[in-house]
């Protein structure tokens, strides 16, 4: 089954995992979500994680203790499933954009960098996605609840039934069947369907009447590409 873990961190600079995870060309493959699109920030995705930091007063302490900085989660496919590297990249960034990308029923719109490693004994592809703690558009840290963290993992288990991947139900691991239909499984309801019907001037548009609520005299920076119908910018 898919497995997902979660690590809070509370470092300052965000530099220290970026190069933790792209040191010595370790990484394969790189997803962002969420990024400006009139600057580059693949380079050093990291610093532009700090800059909405600051810019949103999001680094700074309260009630005498360091803000937690970014969420890290790692997405491991089940090794049996011998997932290829595409099939990867479309999982988890559908993953995180439900979660992250602003959607009806998402925790927000934050930054987002997914690093794909494969420097596993068996070389088998996984994900290292980084959030950012700042929503663009409320300007409020991230907080995930005991019952959004349950949610986080469920829906990853509802994802690798939509790409044919071994997942984790009540009942025990299953798979979808041949119409893609998985036995046992509730139907799912995603924002799926959204992420592919709003326009990228809509998106746009939401994206800069949030910022100037709160920014006014700030120049809008666009927040968002995309890359099959998600909002996405890749290496």
């Amino acid at each position: 089954m898919a497995m997902v873990k979660s690590i809070a961190s509370n470092l300052k600079c965000v530099f220290h995992i970026q190069d933790y995870l792209e040191k010595n060309n370790r990484a394969i493959a790189r997803d962002f979500l969420n990024f400006p699109t009139d600057r580059d920030h693949t380079r050093n995705w990291s610093y532009f994680f700090d800059e909405t930091r600051v810019e949103y007063g999001n680094d700074r302490q309260w009630g005498g203790k360091d803000p937690v900085t970014y969420q890290h989660f790692i997405v491991s496919p089940d090794p049996r499933d011998e997932v290829d590297l595409d099939t990867l990249r479309a999982f988890v960034t559908e993953w995180a954009n439900d979660l992250f990308g602003g959607w009806e029923g998402s925790l927000g719109t934050f930054e987002v960098a997914i690093v794909y490693h494969d420097d596993n004994n068996r070389g088998i592809p996984h994900a290292h996605v980084v959030v950012n703690n700042t929503d663009l558009e409320t300007g409020k840290k991230l907080h995930i609840s005991n019952s959004q963290n349950k949610f986080l993992a469920t829906h990853l288990q509802d994802l690798a039934l939509k790409y044919g991947l071994t997942a984790f139900e009540n009942d025990g691991p299953a798979k979808p069947d041949a119409k893609g239909q998985a036995h046992g499984c509730r139907e799912r309801h995603t924002q799926g369907a959204q992420v592919q019907l709003e326009t990228g001037a809509a998106q746009r548009g939401r994206h800069r009447r949030a910022h100037e609520r709160r920014h006014t005299a700030v120049p809008r920076r666009v927040r968002s590409v995309r890359r099959g119908g998600v909002r996405v910018a890749k290496r």
